[in-house]
């Protein structure tokens, strides 16, 4: 006697759908797709919500007290190393450097553009004669000035909402090129 059951049928034969629906099939793909970003993100966020309670549990931060604040700064300043967790010290590091010198760079040209307007102002009160190009050229440049400006605020409340460690290293050592390339051309100004 022989075991039927571990033997196949040989009078049922496997039949391959003749068509497929590429839509249904596309859909699903998208649906899976979707549903795997949305699990992603739900575990990105529950992360920084840990972190976060970790890091308030760590200074001993607690949310409307009144001397919260000077009490989670003193237990920063001595805080042990083996309590150190993550890059987040780090992340805020990076972030608030980038802020500075964004920031220094927008204020300086705030002042260059209204030193551009104290120029024009100068030449109106003390009616020297002077040609209408460098009036005109004064005025694209102060203007020029004053929107790079606001465009630099722009970019330093992004900066500070930005939570993409990645992008904001690539941000930071953008900046630091360009701010050793400026400084290496002032150099280069004042040796000559």
């Amino acid at each position: 006697m022989g075991n039927k059951k571990n033997q196949p049928n040989k009078s049922e034969k496997i039949v391959a759908p003749v068509e497929i629906d590429y839509k249904k099939l596309a859909d699903a793909i998208v649906e899976a797709q979707d549903r795997a970003i949305e699990k992603r993100n739900t575990r990105e966020e529950e992360r920084k919500v840990n972190e976060n309670k970790e890091w308030r549990a760590l200074f001993g931060y607690e949310e409307n007290k009144p001397l919260t604040n000077i009490k989670a700064f003193i237990k920063l300043l001595f805080v042990k190393r083996k309590d150190v967790k993550g890059d987040r010290a780090t992340f805020a590091l990076l972030q608030m450097s980038a802020e500075l010198i964004l920031k220094i760079a927008k204020w300086a040209l705030y002042l260059f553009s209204a030193g551009c307007v104290l120029y024009l102002i100068n030449i109106i009160y003390t009616k020297q004669n002077i040609n209408v190009w460098i009036i005109v050229l004064n005025i694209i440049i102060g203007v020029l000035a004053f929107v790079y400006a606001q465009m630099l605020r722009i970019a330093e409340i992004e900066i500070g909402n930005l939570t993409d460690r990645e992008y904001l290293n690539t941000i930071v050592a953008s900046i630091t090129a360009l701010v050793a390339m400026v400084l290496s051309v002032i150099s280069l100004f004042k040796e000559t």
